[in-house]
């Protein structure tokens, strides 16, 4: 844990900027661009979609409500100024301003100064910002940007798909320094080369920042063991669910990454990095032991018939009857034969 708040506290005190400065963007009033296609509704909502990759810096001003469809396409700001104090995102959403992203596609940003170091942002948020994207869309954050999204003070980003990947050193999938809840997603860390590879957290939770995570993906792909979730002193991060591991591409070797220290003592996590709410086994089967059957008595029980008794009794008064009747008889016929013996003398 000391290791990884040294980490986000180095980082924040190097890569976090407070002062660059703003310059204006393309705002929707001034949108005019024949690869995003623009339907302008009541009460200052838009959407917009994208009719092919085209390069555009887009400013979601106070009170509008905008959904941005990417169709499949990347939007992307190539950046030509040179000036290192400028913040050129490819997407700022003003305070009081909120923009959805849906769709399939990407967002990303890109310099003709390779050598600038702009430490820019892709995505700059001080309003509110929805990621309800494919998971297969991706805001990747390579060259001329060292943060995939960064949520200012005021930002509130909401996220529930969606990909954001880190592939060079010094960069941040997600810069929080006001609220973020992800309850689905992804966010990963990879590498180009052996050499040059996301050496960073892809979430950073800054000072006075709270993260809320519930759901969602957070994996280490580079093969150091680099945490992909780290908080900064001051900061709040709930951890509830999601996945966190370690893949190494080159050995397939999958472990799960140890956020122990964020998750509550009702919250743990299984053997494949899932955090699970406690149960009685740790690996988050239930174990039922099967109950031993009674097996049922064998010995025979006496049925007694009530009337038996009455039957025995019955039996020997009739035997009785029959023996008298059978001397009686033998005593008629003995004396019938004495006389016909006796009348033939």
């Amino acid at each position: 844990m000391k290791k990884i708040l040294s980490i986000a506290l180095l980082t924040a005190c190097v890569f976090g900027f407070a002062n660059i400065k703003n310059v204006s963007a393309t705002t929707l009033d001034k949108l005019n661009n024949s690869n995003i296609n623009k339907v302008s509704k009541e009460n200052n909502v838009y959407e917009l979609t994208l009719n092919a990759t085209t390069n555009e810096n887009l400013e979601i001003q106070n009170g509008e409500n905008v959904t941005l469809n990417l169709n499949g396409h990347t939007l992307n700001n190539t950046t030509t100024s040179g000036d290192l104090t400028v913040d050129l995102p490819t997407i700022k959403i003003a305070e009081g301003g909120t923009l959805t992203i849906t769709g399939k596609g990407a967002i990303t940003r890109t310099s003709k100064y390779n050598e600038s170091e702009l430490h820019q942002a892709i995505i700059s948020n001080f309003g509110t910002l929805n990621l309800n994207l494919d998971e297969t869309a991706n805001i990747l954050v390579s060259g001329a940007a060292d943060y995939g999204i960064y949520n200012q003070a005021s930002g509130i980003l909401n996220m529930t798909g969606g990909r954001v990947s880190t592939m060079h050193k010094l960069n941040y999938g997600l810069w929080n320094e006001g609220t973020a809840n992800i309850s689905g997603g992804r966010f990963d860390q990879s590498k180009l080369t052996e050499e040059d590879y996301a050496d960073a957290p892809a979430v950073v939770n800054s000072t006075n920042g709270k993260l809320n995570i519930t759901g969602g993906q957070f994996i280490n792909l580079t093969g150091q063991e680099i945490p992909t979730v780290a908080p900064i002193t001051g900061s709040k991060t709930t951890i509830t669910g999601g996945q966190f591991e370690y893949q190494d591409l080159t050995t397939g070797i999958v472990k799960k990454q140890d956020i122990s220290m964020y998750l509550s003592d009702e919250y743990e996590t299984d053997r494949y990095g899932n955090v699970i709410k406690k149960t009685e086994n740790s690996d988050n089967t239930t174990t039922t032991t099967p109950e031993i059957q009674k097996q049922p008595e064998t010995t025979a029980t006496r049925v007694e018939n009530p009337n038996t008794a009455d039957n025995i009794l019955s039996c020997i008064f009739i035997g009785f009857i029959s023996l008298v009747s059978l001397a009686g008889c033998g005593i008629y016929y003995k004396k019938r034969f004495q006389e016909s013996f006796i009348s033939k003398l």
